[in-house]
């Protein structure tokens, strides 16, 4: 979570504009936005965590299953399962997963079963920067989360001004 706080005693000097742009950060929060859903597409291409681990493989009777049915092995569709919106009222940005496959593949499915017999489960390829429950931003995507923010907020401040 990012907190600010701007407090100006005296008129004048853009310190209006500044509380403006912080007070309606939407700029700033679909700069963030695009910056983080741009390292959920990198996480499917590159087919590496947030952290830079490397993903488990497909089990071979994934694999198979894939060649069976005359398809290749390809997260496109998972890919385009993520969105980016800008929530209450320009304040939030919200990254996530569409389609509950796109969760599962986050998550993991240790209760996976193939057809309903043996289990098979699904280890989990971490897309999104949330380890145990709670945001986890690598430093990386940290700091270009916090120069987006930057850059939203001076852009709304051009734009009031």
């Amino acid at each position: 979570m990012v907190s600010i706080k701007l407090e100006h005693r005296a008129a004048g000097g853009g310190a209006d504009a500044w509380i403006d742009a912080i007070q309606g950060p939407r700029d700033a929060m679909e700069a963030v936005s695009e910056i983080v859903e741009s390292d959920v597409g990198e996480r499917f291409r590159t087919e590496t965590d947030p952290w830079g681990g490397a993903w488990a493989p497909l089990s071979p009777a994934t694999l198979d299953l894939y060649r069976r049915r005359g398809k290749r092995a390809s997260r496109d569709r998972l890919t385009n399962s993520r969105f980016a919106r800008v929530v209450d009222g320009g304040r939030r940005a919200v990254v996530g997963l569409r389609s509950k496959v796109s969760r599962w593949f986050h998550e993991g499915n240790p209760s996976n079963r193939i057809f309903g017999k043996a289990p098979a489960p699904r280890p989990a390829r971490p897309i999104l920067p949330i380890r145990d429950g709670s945001h986890d931003l690598p430093p990386a995507l940290r700091e270009d989360v916090m120069r987006a923010f930057r850059e939203g907020i001076r852009r709304a401040v051009r734009k009031v001004r």
